[in-house]
């Protein structure tokens, strides 16, 4: 699935954005992309559909936590109020895209409520990732489900059908980890930081 010819397109259309929103949410789009797509030939399911919905929900998920990433550090760096506006900005410009590459050619009621679906699936992950103390290690937690980066790894393992497979979940974090740095997410969100 190619999310990049939607994305120039959406780019082209929108310029109410500043350059580091844009950057900030097309990084989302190509990490979510690429770590769904990393682990897809990993996916054992019955049949070719189910492995495609279930790969949907990695994506997706993904992007959940990319979500949370944002709003959380946002929080501590600029304060509730820019956290809040810097999310309206990105959340179409990440959203919009994955849904209409995906299902583009869906009726439009039922891309309606995928899109409906994925707004309320985004806040309960909000809710699940920000009861987390922790985001990435596990100083002063008494339980592993209370870091984000664990709580992450075990709902792909989840979506992967393999939700005890240790291996699997500290892949996922290492996968993602690694992809973070590699989208330079960061460097790009506190760019978008300056931006608010």
């Amino acid at each position: 699935m190619n999310l990049s010819r939607l994305w120039r397109k959406i780019n082209k259309e929108t310029h109410k954005n500043t350059e580091p929103i844009q950057a900030l949410s097309k990084a989302i789009l190509d990490g979510s992309l690429y770590m769904a797509n990393s682990l897809r030939s990993s996916m054992e399911f019955n049949s070719h559909e189910e492995n495609e919905k279930n790969w949907v929900y990695i994506l997706f998920e993904v992007q959940y936590l990319f979500f949370h990433l944002v709003g959380r550090m946002a929080s501590q760096a600029v304060g509730a109020d820019k956290r809040s506006a810097l999310l309206e900005s990105i959340a179409p410009l990440v959203i919009d895209p994955t849904i209409n590459a995906i299902f583009g050619h869906w009726p439009d009621d039922k891309k309606a409520n995928i899109k409906s679906e994925y707004y309320k699936n985004l806040a309960e992950s909000e809710y699940e990732y920000g009861a987390c103390k922790n985001l990435w290690n596990d100083k002063g937690v008494d339980n592993m489900n209370e870091i984000v980066i664990h709580r992450f790894g075990k709902n792909i393992a989840r979506a992967m059908g393999n939700e005890h497979n240790l291996g699997l979940i500290i892949d996922v974090q290492n996968n993602l980890v690694s992809k973070l740095k590699d989208i330079e997410f960061n460097r790009l969100l506190h760019k978008a930081f300056a931006e608010l």
